[in-house]
């Protein structure tokens, strides 16, 4: 199911989709930490070429707090006693499976980890229910993703029992900006479904191997550092998280397992889903996006923390000692989010996103398939929309950064025209150098109240302008894109 363009929602009848991967599981109390498929074959066995029993519990320890996962406790009950689970996965587009297809067919949030999660959760507790909802915005980070949130959040139909983050590629950049946006949706989270939610974190690492620029391999240390970053804060706000890096990829000088690379069947027995057998590269396969199997082997971590917690004992497989986590300092406070805009302008819902005036060359449409937007390539002309603030204006936008190909990516500088008076609100850059295209957020607030209305408490009509900025120096076509406008 689609709505309004965002990514689809799944529901897993277990007792249909449970027999999808060819599993059963054993739910009994005795515990030797070896979770068989029906053909007898354990995890550990199942990724013997790159992980061990103490990869295993290091990839796991950090949700074996007994405070951290109090309320993941209570979600692996109601798998246990067969009740519906209702789970929303946010991240970018790893999880909404760009770049994913299996020996199936299977594709986006199926062959992603969010959909293999529900089919082994299915697996595990055939009795139980298990509702995957997708939250994720393919090419975002974490900042624009909060910047959205209000209409993203909107796809949730009831309450959900468990939220997974999944997001470390793409917010590798600022690493101080990534600390108060972490803090940031985690308060959100905790105050939605009236705070009774599970929050987990599944830390991710793409390695980026031999098949890419050398450039894109240097950026290998700031996602580990990320890594290190996200466990400080999360040990910090008592936030149960599970590390796939840790799992495959725990010393950084070492580099990936070599066995990453294997390219050959591991195990001669070992069968993931019918008639396709489970190859190497189950560490990422140095391109941008992960294969099945790296998503498989994030849904197989998942689900054996749940599993592991429905059997109410630890299942340790090693005695190891779980990973130092780094020491987090004072956290910063919440940066305050328009939760409740008075007027949302998206590329998702093309009806809402209408522009009140559209200069020469200003025009909504998609220049990548499934990604459009309001793109302007004429320096110096404007694109107008028709907004509602408050006394003490408010504007999040989302536009694209990327960088310089075959057109330039121009900037554009934005206005807010009310009755009393204009204001600058900033100039967007739509360019830079890193090899990659997302969508960035800037948000900005008005440093004292304007007279903007009559009364407080009232929202008044103002309008944005939106002009595109002349390129110095080229002669090559130039555009600029903005996705979103959200106004309080």
């Amino acid at each position: 199911m689609r709505a309004s363009g965002w990514p689809q929602q799944e529901t897993y009848t277990c007792s249909e989709e449970g027999l999808l991967d060819g599993r059963t599981w054993d739910l009994r109390t005795d515990c030797d930490g070896r979770y068989r498929d029906k053909k007898g074959a354990p995890l550990l066995e199942r990724y013997e070429m790159v992980m061990d029993g103490i990869h295993l519990e290091r990839a796991l320890a950090p949700a074996n707090n007994v405070t951290r996962n109090a309320r993941l406790r209570d979600v692996a009950h109601n798998l246990r006693t067969g009740r519906m689970v209702t789970i929303a996965v946010i991240g970018g587009s790893v999880v909404y499976g760009i770049g994913c297809k299996d020996g199936l067919d299977r594709t986006r949030m199926r062959c992603a980890w969010p959909g293999r999660l529900g089919r082994a959760l299915c697996g595990m507790f055939p009795a139980a229910g298990v509702r995957i909802v997708d939250l994720s915005v393919p090419a975002t980070n974490l900042h624009s993703f909060l910047t959205r949130s209000p209409e993203i959040f909107k796809r949730e139909k009831a309450p959900a029992d468990l939220y997974i983050i999944d997001y470390n590629l793409n917010d590798r950049r600022v690493i101080k900006d990534t600390l108060v946006d972490v803090v940031t949706l985690i308060d959100i989270l905790r105050r939605r479904a009236g705070g009774n939610a599970a929050i987990l974190f599944l830390e991710t690492l793409g390695h980026y191997g031999k098949h890419v620029p050398k450039t894109w391999r240097k950026q290998i240390p700031g996602t580990w550092h990320l890594s290190d970053v996200h466990s400080a804060i999360f040990a910090s706000l008592g936030v149960p998280w599970v590390s796939y890096r840790d799992a495959i990829w725990p010393v950084l000088r070492q580099g990936p397992e070599r066995a990453c690379f294997y390219e050959g069947p591991i195990g001669n027995k070992t069968e993931i889903e019918p008639d396709v057998l489970y190859g190497g590269y189950v560490c990422w396969d140095g391109k941008v996006h992960p294969t099945w199997r790296v998503h498989q082997l994030l849904a197989d971590i998942v689900s054996t923390l749940f599993l592991r917690l429905a059997r109410g004992e630890s299942c340790r497989v090693s005695t190891a000692a779980p990973p130092i986590i780094p020491a987090q300092g004072h956290l910063p406070h919440p940066r305050q989010v328009c939760i409740t805009p008075h007027t949302v302008l998206s590329s998702k819902n093309a009806a809402s996103f209408v522009a009140s005036r559209a200069g020469i060359g200003w025009s909504f449409y998609e220049d990548v398939k499934g990604k459009p937007g309001w793109i302007g390539n004429v320096p110096g002309t404007t694109v107008s929309f028709d907004v509602n603030v408050s006394h003490a204006p408010m504007l999040s936008m989302t536009y694209l950064r990327s960088y310089d190909a075959e057109t330039r990516m121009a900037s554009a500088v934005v206005t807010l025209v009310c009755a009393s008076r204009a204001s600058t609100v900033a100039i967007l850059n739509g360019s830079w150098n890193d090899p990659t295209s997302l969508e960035v957020a800037y948000e900005w607030k008005e440093s004292k109240p304007m007279p903007v209305g009559a009364s407080v408490n009232k929202p008044s009509a103002c309008r944005v302008d939106v002009t595109v900025l002349a390129p110095l120096h080229t002669r090559m076509p130039i555009k600029f894109k903005l996705t979103s406008l959200l106004s309080c």
